[in-house]
C-alpha cells in the first residue's frame, strides 16, 4: 500500500510540475509603451522636430490617403515619415 501512495505521489508532483513549466513558456510578453524608445533615445511618443534631430531626414514620406490603414494614432490628418522600412506618423505640429 505505501508503495501505491509513493507513486501515486510522485506522479502527482511531475504532474504539478509540468503543468507549472507550461504555463511559464505559455505566457505572455507584453511590451509596455512607455518604455519603449526609438533607437534607445527619444519615447515613441515626440515632437516632430527631436525625431527629425535623431534620424535626420526621411528617405520619404507619404500621404496615407490612397493607402489601406486600418487606423491612426491621430484625429486630424498626418503623414507617414519613413526611414528605412521604418515609419513613424506625423502630424503637421
Amino acid at each position: 500500500m505505501k508503495y501505491i501512495i509513493r507513486l501515486f505521489s510522485s506522479l502527482l508532483f511531475i504532474a504539478l510540475v509540468m503543468n507549472s513549466m507550461g504555463r511559464v513558456q505559455n505566457s505572455q510578453e507584453i511590451l509596455e509603451w512607455n518604455s519603449t524608445r526609438i533607437n534607445n533615445k527619444l519615447p515613441l511618443l515626440c515632437k516632430k522636430k527631436d525625431l527629425l534631430n535623431l534620424l535626420g531626414k526621411p528617405d520619404k514620406i507619404l500621404d496615407p490617403q490612397n493607402l489601406d490603414i486600418c487606423t491612426s494614432y491621430f484625429e486630424n490628418s498626418f503623414n507617414y515619415l519613413v526611414w528605412g522600412q521604418s515609419q513613424f506618423e506625423s502630424t503637421e505640429s
